[in-house]
């Protein structure tokens, strides 16, 4: 997950497997917390969501509160600057978050890694004059697919939080 403090500052923040049973009821998405007894390291690897040096790791004695009925703005979610998201010295490590218009939905296909197969369809996007492929994956692509099906393609804005940039290649669309 990703935290942020009062000044707009994020850092990324994780809960073991064996811990989640201890914070899934304490943590809401756009509520306000006061933490203590964490640990913190290094933020590293290729799916940083943060550019902070440092993450937080949530251990057992972690404490979470509430900070009355405080809530988060509506409008913290920053979109990446295109120039530099689309440039090609971009550090792909970092997740970014994009937006465009839905211009094009590719074919459904699968895709099989390590002798797991999982759906996935590409759809175009235009924003601020770039145009980009975002392929989505699982239920996600299900999700694509059913709008679709619905009927209502014109003009509709699509924002995808968290993305890995990297290349790759779906040719056929549909629209």
């Amino acid at each position: 997950m990703v935290l942020m403090d009062a000044s707009g500052n994020k850092i990324h923040a994780t809960v073991r497997r064996t811990l989640i049973y201890k914070f899934e009821k304490d943590l809401q998405e756009g509520k306000v917390y006061s933490m203590s007894g964490f640990g913190v390291a290094a933020n590293l690897g290729s799916y940083r969501t943060t550019k902070h040096e440092y993450k937080l790791n949530f251990q057992f004695n972690t404490k979470v509160k509430l900070c009355g009925k405080n809530s988060v703005p509506d409008d913290i979610y920053p979109i990446s600057n295109s120039i530099v998201v689309f440039n090609s010295e971009y550090d792909t490590d970092y997740l970014v978050d994009v937006m465009g218009m839905l211009t094009g939905v590719g074919m459904q296909r699968e895709y099989e890694r390590n002798g797991a197969k999982t759906k996935m369809v590409a759809m175009k996007l235009n924003y601020d004059g770039f145009k980009f492929k975002v392929t989505l994956f699982g239920q996600y692509a299900d999700e694509l697919n059913a709008f679709v099906a619905a009927g209502e393609t014109n003009k509709v804005i699509v924002v995808v939080l968290l993305a890995k940039v990297k290349i790759w290649q779906v040719l056929e669309f549909i629209f």
